[in-house]
């Protein structure tokens, strides 16, 4: 969410962004993190509350009369599912000295812009990751989760500042930057970063201060590429983007589409919001659930033989996957857990990955239940119970 001055985002002066280094000074960041604490907190409330237009006013005010009944609960309410994010421009710290600030807004994630300020590849298969580990460290004490955003351009592959030039002059010695970049985090660290997001405004380039300007086709080739490294780095990790400046962007579209056919993972789809107009936000939320609905179901289906009126199934191939979604939605009659295994009728090579759709975590509502080799399933069958209204989520790789 922007909370920027009337007028609009302010596009970087002089040098492109990558390379300012200057920051601002140490009361103004100060002065800027208080007015992004209160502008997030007036949000949430925008967002809880909106305000109605007004009636015209009358003579004598209505009496009203509220009452609050503590002998009983209507059910659970969390009012503190929003996140914070930390640029990446700055040499100033933004978090590290405000981290008791901070945790008492208990925001659940905050975004780490990783851009070329952490200098983290400086010279061919030299790394430092100093700063870097200083900024989520800092995260993780105010009890957030980090989000790791990946919008840097490292000077050795890319010879000139040129936010139309994306993709790096050797695609295999970036990917071993960003395997190494997660190990780094995942194994060494042990930081338990499980979102990585792969560019950030990429439809719009260097003037929102990222350093790439995307075309459908050359997004999609970069997200390949990054996607896979860090699968590889680490194969519970969850990638998406595009982190868009406008979600109406075609790059969402190829995005979606791609990972519809198999040809790339998709857990999540990002897009950067600039109105505090709760009905926009409503309206860009619909849109991309439209767009991602069943986007999986594409390419040849699958028969399923074993469901009933309230236990179903899908499943569909497409290329190297295979997706099947299981659901447990009664529609009359007795609602009632089933205990489900799963058999596949020829054997296959690759990987299989089991993901439980939990609605009620206020974080991660794709929870990991499986991963490993199809191999596996000759020892240790698919199984899984379905409690009501539950839905499960397979997928195959070869």
């Amino acid at each position: 969410m922007n909370c920027s001055p009337p007028g609009g985002r302010k596009a970087a002066e002089g040098e492109p962004a990558r390379r300012r280094r200057e920051g601002t000074t140490l009361e103004t960041e100060a002065r800027l993190m208080n007015k992004t604490i209160c502008c997030s907190a007036a949000i949430l409330l925008l967002f809880i509350f909106p305000r109605p237009s007004l009636p015209a006013a009358t003579a004598a005010p209505e009496t009203i009369q509220l009452v609050v009944d503590t002998s009983q609960t209507l059910g659970p309410i969390d009012l503190t599912r929003y996140a914070l994010a930390q640029g990446g421009l700055s040499e100033q710290p933004m978090i590290s000295d405000r981290v008791d600030q901070i945790a008492q807004l208990h925001p659940q994630t905050i975004r780490l812009f990783l851009q070329e300020y952490f200098d983290i590849y400086p010279a061919h298969h030299q790394y430092h990751w100093e700063t870097l580990d200083r900024a989520i460290e800092a995260v993780l004490a105010t009890g957030a989760k980090p989000i790791m955003s990946l919008c840097f351009k490292p000077r050795v592959l890319y010879l000139q500042i040129d936010d139309k030039i994306v993709e790096p002059t050797d695609y295999a010695e970036w990917e071993e930057l960003v395997g190494q970049l997660i190990k780094h985090c995942n194994q060494d660290r042990k930081f338990g970063i499980q979102y990585w997001e792969v560019g950030a405004e990429g439809d719009i380039g260097e003037s929102g201060g990222a350093p790439y300007k995307f075309t459908p086709q050359n997004y999609l080739s970069y997200y390949q590429h990054t996607a896979s490294a860090i699968r590889r780095a680490d194969p519970h990790a969850k990638v998406g983007g595009p982190s868009l400046a406008s979600y109406r962007s075609p790059l969402a579209d190829v995005l979606i589409d791609s990972a519809a056919q198999g040809q790339v993972p998709l857990d999540f789809v990002s897009w950067h919001f600039y109105t505090n107009d709760p009905r926009e936000l409503w309206k860009s939320i619909d849109y991309m659930k439209a767009k991602l609905d069943l986007s999986l179901m594409k390419g040849e289906r699958l028969a399923v033989t074993g469901t009933n009126s309230e236990l179903n199934a899908l499943a569909a191939r497409a290329g190297q996957w295979t997706n099947v979604l299981v659901w447990n939605y009664p529609l009359e009659g007795t609602a009632k857990p089933y205990e489900v295994a799963v058999q596949f009728t020829s054997e296959q090579k690759g990987n299989v990955r089991v993901v439980r759709l939990n609605a009620e975590s206020p974080l991660n509502n794709l929870e990991q239940i499986r991963n490993g080799e199809l191999t596996a399933l000759r020892s240790q069958p698919l199984r899984m119970r379905l409690g009501l209204y539950e839905i499960y989520w397979i997928e195959l790789t070869e």
